[in-house]
């Protein structure tokens, strides 16, 4: 071998180990960083303000100028991360702060800390011992004269992390890049042609007004990918493009309609919609409902890249029964290592809670392209699949929940009661079984109506909590026109995860009927928990494998 093949072979090997030594779960580097922009951060009183300002640690933070009587103003919330001991952090940014600002520690310790700080960069919150979830909560207990924000949340775990839960199916992680159509996709040169290059599916939103629009679109599509309309829609800055087919909260329906049926038109193909900017109309009630209505009429799904923390697109979109997803990521970076470490987050979160997918927006962007070209073999390695956006689209309903695409009904003589919370839903269900002493057979406890949002096949699964200690053993039948089929399911385990019922085809608007039934034998002093019903989509209709 020659000096020169020498060097290179080093070179390589060096490459290597760098890469094996930045990929997720490697050592005990286990960090989540949760902004005020990630769908993790609630807030819990509109009385808090929207604020921008140089220091924060996002595009914009949260202020809340006045004292309160105690109730939680504010709260992240992550679950299925790695056990262990874990390092917290708060970012605070310049500015007024009470001397006795509280944030609440829920899922590791009940603890209460005070923080007080008047200069910016990251504080101590103290380190925590956590088993599962995380729940952090600003609390309004400080002065009136004093100025309280919300802006960002690190956890850093110290200790060496547990391997990942084994999933069937595997993690999954929807990716859409955003701003498609500036470019030639057929261009070689071009930024976007190196995103069709990636070993992975993906969701490409188009911009309706560009000029390679309808180009990319055709092309896209032609290779089988998923399309989306990259629809712009008013951002609350006064200090934006003023875009063609721009959405604002001034428009009637008859306007939006034609934005709408235009931009659809110039991205032929287009399987749904997710904004672009938007932080002013995903907030508007009246405007969302009637894009939302257009998306429903033609059977188009809506992705919310969740532009600001106040948007209601997503639980809008649930509630009338549009197939929807959100933005959970933004894995662009200032520079390539920065959108290396956003992959890495993203892929360590969701190998650590594989039973729900968790979905990154980029850009058509030469750090992000990289970064992925990088990432994507490892994380293939991992067992992580990258899909498009719509498989990891679903509709959660609750067995006391009534929305338009899904009914609830207890069977006569048994009653189905509410229970202590759970993650899901404030009242999870369960039914009481002692009757069934001198039943022969498995009687009917109840049954759940879905209506299918969409044509294509989908994954439907169920959830309940594992508190109870007194569960027994059921079985459901999924009925749907084409069939049905019954499922055994030992909540006898336990269980905090989401079970697969299997795969079913269905048309728009077709039923599926979840039948659930008492156990064979008979039963005392026990019960059967219902707690979620998830309906998750996979695409245009195939035949069964």
């Amino acid at each position: 071998m020659g000096l020169f093949h020498q060097r290179c072979y080093v070179l390589t090997v060096f490459i290597l180990l760098v890469w094996l030594i930045s990929s997720p779960l490697s050592g005990n580097d286990f960090e989540l960083v949760l902004s005020v922009q990630d769908p993790f951060f609630r807030l819990l009183n509109e009385q808090w303000e929207f604020a921008r300002r140089g220091g924060s640690y996002g595009d914009y933070y949260y202020r809340f100028p006045s004292a309160g009587t105690g109730d939680v103003m504010a709260r992240w919330y992550v679950d299925g991360v790695p056990s262990g001991e874990y390092e917290l952090e708060t970012w605070i940014v310049p500015g007024s702060y009470a001397s006795k600002t509280q944030y609440r520690i829920e899922g590791a310790e009940s603890l209460n800390v005070v923080v007080s700080a008047e200069e910016e960069g990251w504080y101590s919150l103290g380190k925590f011992q956590v088993e599962d979830y995380l729940r952090v909560s600003i609390v309004d207990k400080w002065e009136q004269r004093h100025m309280v924000h919300a802006d960002a949340l690190r956890m850093q775990l110290n200790s060496e992390p547990p391997p990942p839960p084994v999933a069937d199916p595997p993690p999954l992680l929807g990716l859409c890049i955003d701003d498609v159509g500036m470019q030639s996709p057929q261009n070689e040169n071009s930024i976007v042609y190196g995103f069709t290059r990636l070993p992975v599916s993906l969701t490409y939103a188009v911009l309706p007004h560009a000029v390679f629009a309808r180009e990319s679109a055709r092309y896209l599509t032609g290779k089988g990918s998923e399309v989306i309309v990259h629809q712009p829609m008013e951002p609350i800055s006064s200090f934006f493009e003023d875009y063609d087919h721009l959405i604002t909260t001034t428009q009637d329906k008859e306007e939006i309609y034609d934005i709408l049926r235009t931009s659809f038109e110039n991205v032929p193909g287009a399987f749904g919609l997710n904004n672009h900017m938007g932080s002013l109309v995903t907030q508007d009630r009246r405007v969302m409902k009637t894009i939302l209505g257009y998306l429903q009429e033609n059977e188009g799904f809506f992705l919310d890249s969740y532009t600001i923390a106040h948007s209601r697109a997503f639980a809008l979109a649930r509630q009338k029964g549009v197939l929807t997803g959100k933005r959970h990521y933004f894995i662009d970076g200032e520079t390539v290592q920065e959108s290396r470490t956003h992959m890495r987050r993203w892929a360590d979160q969701v190998l650590y809670n594989p039973g729900r997918p968790l979905n990154a927006i980029g850009h058509v962007q030469q750090n992000t392209l990289q970064a992925l070209e990088e990432k994507i073999p490892l994380l293939i390695e991992r067992g992580i699949q990258v899909q498009p956006v719509s498989s990891t689209m679903h509709l959660t309903f609750y067995p006391d929940e009534n929305t338009p695409v899904s009914s609830f009904r207890s069977v006569q003589p048994f009653q189905w009661g509410a229970q202590e919370e759970c993650f899901f839903t404030s009242a999870t269900r369960r039914a009481a079984l002692w009757e069934l002493k001198d039943d022969k057979e498995p009687p009917l406890l109840g049954e759940m109506n879905i209506l299918a949002p969409c044509t294509g096949k989908y994954r439907l699964w169920v959830y309940w909590d594992e508190k109870e200690k007194e569960l027994s053993s059921s079985r459901m039948e999924v009925v749907t026109p084409a069939g049905g089929r019954s499922v055994p399911l030992c909540q006898k385990k336990g269980n905090r995860q989401w079970i697969p019922l299997g795969h079913y085809n269905v048309k728009q608007g077709e039923l599926l009927q979840l039948r659930i039934l008492a156990p064979p034998a008979p039963l005392s002093d026990s019960f059967i928990r219902l707690d979620a019903v998830r309906l998750q989509y996979l695409g245009e209709e195939r035949n069964e494998e």
